[in-house]
């Protein structure tokens, strides 16, 4: 495994930003994601989702759910922990990169969508990010953060009636329920991928701890994923 040290936390109670910096210098695609854990050995490697990655730094968007994120929201400075990966395809070996995409994430789903506007804003048409605490906009820097619902909305009806009547193609990540919505109100003409989120041990398919239900069999969201067509996955 690969040593990393904190270099910034902008966190409070709810969600965090760590930026780490390592002695590897890092090639990190938008949607691959790196399997985390403490140096003590105390825990198993979690899989993490990649928000931005530069050289030998990168940022990782945390929500404290658990014991673990508990412990990272806490890091201090120059404090240290172990990374392995990256892992998972790429967002870039199931796009069309001669389309244009709309971005809908989910709490902490948001971080390789931020990372996918980041390194291709061409291909972006539009984006929204919902979480449930306004106190994101604080470490979160983006104008289409989503916090409180509008008009009686939720974010992905608020995304796709603001782009009405566009030919929309969609890339999300979120939670599960966030998915069976979004399958349920789409045309059958248009194109949506989701990214899934699950826990695993190993992030290479040999633990078999993140298996997705598909019309082609069970598949791996290590391996054969994250990224899925909707219409592949059965929700």
């Amino acid at each position: 495994m690969n040593l990393a040290r904190v270099v910034e936390n902008k966190s409070f109670y709810n969600y965090g930003v760590i930026t780490f910096k390592t002695d590897k210098k890092l090639d990190i695609e938008p949607g691959q994601f790196l399997m985390m854990k403490s140096k003590d050995g105390y825990n198993l490697s979690k899989p993490f989702s990649v928000m931005d990655c530069k050289d030998f730094e990168f940022k990782v968007l945390i929500r404290n759910a658990g014991d673990f994120s508990k412990f990272l929201i806490k890091l201090k400075i120059g404090e240290e922990l172990l990374f392995r990966g990256p892992y998972g395809s790429p967002f870039s070996k199931f796009i069309d990169f001669n389309k244009k995409y709309i971005l809908i994430g989910g709490g902490c789903g948001s971080a390789p969508l931020m990372h996918l506007k980041k390194i291709y804003p061409n291909i972006i048409e539009d984006s929204v990010f919902g979480f449930s605490d306004y106190r994101i906009k604080s470490i979160v820097d983006d104008d289409n953060i989503f916090v409180d619902r509008i008009d009686g909305m939720n974010p992905v009806d608020y995304i796709l009636n603001r782009n009405k009547g566009k030919d929309i193609n969609i890339i999300s990540c979120g939670p599960k329920g966030m998915f069976i919505y979004l399958k349920y109100i789409i045309d059958s003409y248009q194109t949506a991928w989701i990214s899934m989120e699950e826990n695993m041990g190993c992030g290479i398919g040999m633990c078999k701890g993140c298996p997705v239900d598909t019309v082609d069999g069970v598949k791996m969201v290590c391996k054969d994923g994250p990224l899925f067509n909707i219409k592949e996955v059965i929700l």
